[in-house]
């Protein structure tokens, strides 16, 4: 009994091993921040940051694949008007779960959530009342959730270039009155290993 039980967790490794493909993923995400405070609304120039991380794929059916990744950017915003200007960086491990349907061999499109976690953001300011920078992480809430919907096309084998917008959903700032909303687009190639 024992060893159909070790042969069975040891085929069960090798079919899941041979399933799951992982891989390393980096680009660049252009960020736009959306404000509102007491009726005023406002968007934010666009900033732009690298991000990086690893990526896991695995096959649903022929055409549906489920891919999870891990990934680091900083996201964010910036405004200047009348000499005053902000600068908001809110960096984010960020965690997007999707699906990828390939209508043909080479090109998908892709659909699913991403699931960010802002840790230490900063807020520069430079205005006739008050300049400086500081940590604002009292001034904002430690998840940032949003929709994600993009494509991707293979380039050679083993290499992806995708892009996708993600929407954001949920209320970053956790300051009385002040909804805040990080909407970005993510450019960047997919390296997988096997």
């Amino acid at each position: 009994m024992k060893k159909l039980f070790l042969a069975s967790a040891i085929a069960l490794f090798g079919a899941l091993n041979a399933q799951v493909n992982i891989g390393a993923k980096g680009g660049l995400s252009v960020t736009t921040l959306f404000a509102e405070y007491q009726g005023t609304k406002g968007v934010s120039d666009s900033k732009i940051a690298p991000y990086f991380g690893l990526t896991l794929q695995t096959s649903v059916n022929e055409k549906l694949k489920f891919q999870a990744e891990a990934l680091y950017t900083v996201l964010g915003g910036k405004d200047s008007e009348n000499g005053e200007s902000a600068d908001f960086k809110i960096p984010e491990f960020i965690i997007p779960v999707s699906l990828k349907y390939y209508s043909t061999e080479k090109f998908y499109l892709q659909g699913g959530l991403n699931f960010g976690f802002i840790s230490n953001p900063k807020v520069s300011v430079n205005s006739s009342i008050i300049s400086g920078s500081g940590d604002a992480s009292s001034a904002f809430k430690s998840l940032d959730m949003g929709l994600l919907l993009g494509a991707g096309f293979r380039v050679v084998p083993k290499l992806d270039l995708d892009a996708r917008f993600n929407i954001g959903f949920n209320n970053i700032s956790d300051v009385d009155g002040m909804v805040m909303r990080n909407n970005y687009w993510q450019i960047g190639l997919n390296y997988w290993f096997k």
